[in-house]
């Protein structure tokens, strides 16, 4: 048991964090074994929500997005890259004689 006022309060307010924390681990394990081409944008949005809130690291929130998006089959849009077009030779100016 705590022993101070403050360390009172601190226990309340972790038992508190423990019950939201807990909500969002388990929604966000339901979400992951059940998503689909039409859910993943949900499913992505409360990943982010649990990295905001500190319950998984951000790189295997990026991990864990990248191989959603792979499994399902999402194709990624690709950037056009430039293409080289051949430029015309440029004509040598005439020179003009001195008089």
């Amino acid at each position: 048991m705590p022993n101070t006022s403050s360390a009172t309060k601190a226990h309340r307010q972790s038992l508190k964090r423990q019950v939201a924390n807990a909500y969002l681990k388990t929604a966000l394990r339901k979400a992951l074994h059940s998503v689909s081409k039409d859910t993943l944008a949900e499913v992505v949005s409360l990943i982010d929500k649990s990295v905001k809130h500190h319950l998984i690291h951000a790189n295997k929130a990026a991990r864990m997005k990248s191989q959603l998006a792979k499994s399902i089959g999402v194709a990624t849009t690709k950037r056009p890259t430039a293409q080289t077009v051949a430029k015309p030779p440029k004509k040598a100016a005439k020179k003009t004689l001195a008089k």
